[in-house]
């Protein structure tokens, strides 16, 4: 362990300044394959964590040997406030992070706290997404390409999956029936044209949406 992983530790948030201040890496493994950042997560450690996210190229993904992020540790130990952190530094990316044993952090959240933290932070992210795409491909231009559609019915299958998982994160019914009618528009443009996995993607869309909110 180094100097940098004893104090994450320990707690001593301002010898972890200290240490990055004097060129300490945060960015480096131990032997046994943690990075500080796990140190300070998996003991729920949010100052020294803090005092981590200084060092402007921490690597928020990295991962041990067992491919375990720092997120992963914080949900399994049920630390709230250090996900919370983590994600609000790390984005949507850090959802993504599988283990060997290709688990999410989603797949490791045992209390509903910790699962109602998560899903809300994934719809949070995952709206932005939606909203921008359909910005750009609904008010820019009158034809989408099947690239853009299929990134387009992918995210908003996403959001609405994740939706069915919670009743509190205030997402109406309404915004998804508006999403699905300028979809149909499109794709009726497209017609024919479309490639056979956007069409896939439409299906399914279509009975997740006649399922649970039509």
């Amino acid at each position: 362990e180094t100097a940098l992983h004893i104090a994450c530790i320990r707690n001593h948030p301002d010898r972890v300044k200290e240490l990055i201040s004097n060129g300490a890496n945060p960015n480096i493994r131990d032997n046994a394959g943690w990075y500080p950042l796990h140190e300070a997560s998996i003991h729920g450690h949010v100052q020294c964590l803090n005092a981590l996210l200084s060092y402007k190229d921490l690597d928020l993904c990295a991962t041990n040997y067992d491919g375990i992020s720092a997120l992963h540790d914080a949900v399994q130990n049920n630390r709230i406030e250090v996900a919370q952190v983590l994600l609000h530094a790390g984005g949507h990316r850090l959802f993504s992070l599988q283990t060997k044993d290709n688990k999410t952090a989603m797949d490791m959240a045992k209390t509903q706290e910790m699962k109602s933290l998560l899903n809300r932070y994934n719809i949070n992210f995952l709206s932005a997404s939606v909203c921008e795409i359909n910005d750009k491909l609904y008010k820019n231009v009158k034809l989408v390409s099947n690239d853009d559609l299929q990134k387009y019915l992918f995210l908003l299958i996403l959001l609405i999956e994740s939706l069915k998982s919670s009743e509190e994160l205030g997402i109406t019914k309404s915004l998804l029936t508006q999403q699905f009618n300028l979809l149909k528009q499109h794709i009726a443009l497209i017609g024919d044209k479309k490639t056979i996995k956007v069409a896939m993607l439409l299906k399914k869309l279509e009975k997740v949406l006649q399922i649970n909110y039509f």
